[in-house]
Parts: structure tokens; C-alpha cells; sequence
């Protein structure tokens, strides 16, 4: 039974609810008219699966016996499921909900080292693949954000604890290395740039039992831009030279699955 709850556990698979709000800041020349809006959503309610499995530590002795035991796969996707972008009619001063997609999924591998009987740290690596869309064709106005559709590969490390018979602490940190940011690096809205990004998640496990369990988080993700200034929205006020030097993308969550270990 302890194994199940343990560091040498040979799957955790999760399913639940999250919560989720993105803010997208642009930085501009001081004393701009015309600066970019951003973008500042509610937080909203999602769907959220997560998992990572160990396919050659299943079996009766499997666990803890070479390296192989502790390579895996580890997999996570989520989804809003209610998410509009509120937009005004100038002339009428009616508002209207848009329909707005944020959706988020990433694959990859997983190679964990056990640290004893009560802890590990996993080396992680893996593809992703995000996007923040608004439908703007169904807008009675122009909508001055650029959609997003990103794809990036984000080495990292995953520590988790084990703390008593009940209870374990999950935390993980990744770096973004974004290839492609979608339409907002396009040449009529902001131009190429430099992307930086980071990947934060901490939570708690609570066990039912040796193999059910709760886990409870908040997670951070950033991808900070530094344009080029070879856009046409870098140049906001039609002077020949750029306004917008940079923008963060900034996605804060919380999270609550239930799941199981063995």
C-alpha cells in the first residue's frame, strides 16, 4: 500500500476542475495616446487532467529495481469551459460576449530519482502546445489583442515529499523555450521578439486511502516578449519609430482533481 502513496510509485493519474485568469500587459513609451489595451480576464472555470506513469515499474517487484523502472511519460491538458471576452459597442453601448477559447496541452518524458523513502525529484522534459483565442469575427467591433497560439518545449524538475501517512507536497518548475507565439508576432501586429518564459506549480496531496487521492494546487505560467520593433503595432502613433518595447503573458490558477496512484 505504500508504494502507491510513496516516491516509487509506478502511476498517478488526476482528473477535476480548475480555475485559471490570464493578463496580458504590454510595456509603452510613457505619455502614449494610443497604448495597447491588454487583456484582463476573470478567472475561469476549466476543465484539468494530469498524469505520469512509469510503464516498466508496474508488475509484482517491479519497483525501485534499475533506472529503467523510473523513466516515464508525463501528460497534462486543460481546458475552459465558460470563457467570453466582454466587448462595448461605442455606439450603442451595448455589451457583447464573444466566445473565447483557452486551452492548453503538453506531453513529454519523465526520469525520476528516488531520494529515500520519503522523497524524489523528477527531471522533466516536454512538448506543448497553448492558445488564447478570441473569435473576433463574432465582435460588433474591432478588438485591438492579438490571439495567441503557442508552441514551446519546457525542461524542468519536479520535487515531491512525502509528509506523514496522509499527505504529500508536489512542486515543479519549468522554462519555457517558446519556437512560436501565433498571431501576435505577425508583421502587422507586434513583430518578432525575444520570448522568455516560466512554468510554476505547487500543491498538496491528500490520500484517501494508499491509492485514492486529492490534490489541490496553484499554478503560474509567463511568457515575457521582447519585440523587435518591426511590427505595426510597435509604432502606435504612425512616427516612423516603436511605442511597445514589450508585453507579459501572465496565466495564474488554481486547480482541485481527484485521482489514483499505484
Amino acid at each position: 500500500g505504500s508504494a502507491s502513496r510513496g516516491p516509487a510509485r509506478a502511476a498517478a493519474l488526476l482528473a477535476g476542475v480548475s480555475l485559471k485568469k490570464r493578463t496580458l500587459t504590454f510595456t509603452s513609451n510613457e505619455g502614449l495616446e494610443n497604448p495597447p489595451p491588454g487583456y484582463e480576464s476573470g478567472f475561469a472555470p476549466g476543465a484539468y487532467v494530469s498524469g505520469t506513469v512509469y510503464p516498466l515499474a508496474f508488475g509484482p517487484g517491479k519497483k525501485d529495481q534499475g533506472a529503467t523502472q523510473n523513466m516515464g511519460v508525463n501528460f497534462r491538458y486543460e481546458r475552459a469551459l465558460v470563457l467570453e471576452t466582454r466587448v462595448q459597442d461605442g455606439n450603442t453601448n451595448e455589451q457583447t460576449g464573444v466566445p473565447t477559447r483557452q486551452e492548453h496541452w503538453g506531453i513529454g518524458g519523465a526520469y525520476r530519482v528516488l531520494l529515500g523513502d520519503s522523497a524524489s525529484i523528477t527531471m522533466l522534459a516536454g512538448y506543448n502546445r497553448a492558445k488564447f483565442f478570441i473569435d473576433k469575427g463574432e465582435s460588433p467591433v474591432a478588438i485591438d489583442v492579438p490571439n495567441t497560439q503557442y508552441v514551446w518545449f519546457d525542461p524542468g524538475a519536479r520535487f515531491r515529499f512525502i509528509m506523514g501517512s496522509q499527505l504529500a507536497l508536489h512542486a515543479e518548475a519549468r522554462y519555457l523555450l517558446v519556437t512560436d507565439s501565433g498571431e501576435i508576432e505577425q508583421a502587422n501586429e507586434y513583430g518578432t521578439a525575444t520570448l522568455t518564459g516560466v512554468d510554476a506549480d505547487v500543491g498538496l496531496e491528500y490520500f484517501v486511502t494508499p491509492r485514492y487521492m486529492v490534490r489541490a494546487g496553484i499554478r503560474y505560467t509567463a511568457i515575457g516578449y521582447s519585440f523587435n520593433g518591426d511590427g505595426a503595432q510597435t509604432d502606435r502613433d504612425n512616427d516612423g519609430s516603436a511605442d511597445v518595447g514589450g508585453a507579459l503573458d501572465a496565466y495564474l490558477g488554481g486547480y482541485l482533481t481527484v485521482g489514483t496512484s499505484f
